[in-house]
């Protein structure tokens, strides 16, 4: 009796983490072509050099809708966060991962931090994304506005 309770209960929370996708690479998860081609190989070379030097892993995720992606009806920070934690990003131990996701359509994105910043990294977040991402994004240059903004993150860390 006690299992099919479990059963029942836990059903759909593992519904909902199956829908989720699966990361392309480590670095860069590009599932609409938000970005060209050239931008994705260069976003990943630094990603690489970056964890080369810091130790910490940061990865970028791009699509268009989060729901065509298993983010119906969750918000950004929810789905970032499910997202990041479901891919292990960063080292288990630090909790010093990085995940940059933006939404293209949905016209939101997220700097999720591992558990190993302090609160007061979420401001620094904030600041990049306004600093970095949102110019070049309100003149609908992404793939420059994803470039400048990972390098912003990276030169945070």
């Amino acid at each position: 009796m006690f299992r099919w309770l479990a059963l029942f209960l836990f059903l759909p929370l593992a519904a909902l983490a199956q829908d989720l996708p699966q990361p392309r690479s480590d670095t860069v998860s590009d599932y609409d072509d938000v970005l060209p081609p050239d931008s994705e190989s260069r976003l990943s070379d630094l990603l690489k050099q970056a964890r080369s030097e810091t130790g910490v892993h940061v990865v970028v995720v791009t699509m268009d809708r989060r729901e065509d992606h298993g983010g119906q009806g969750r918000s950004i920070e929810d789905y970032a966060k499910q997202l990041f934690n479901r891919w292990g990003v960063g080292d288990r131990t630090r909790n010093d991962g990085v995940m940059i996701l933006v939404s293209k359509a949905d016209r939101e994105m997220r700097i999720q931090l591992g558990s190993g910043y302090g609160s007061e990294w979420d401001g620094v977040a904030q600041g990049v994304i306004d600093r970095s991402f949102l110019p070049a994004f309100r003149k609908g240059d992404y793939a420059k506005g994803i470039e400048q903004g990972t390098a912003a993150v990276i030169d945070r860390i």
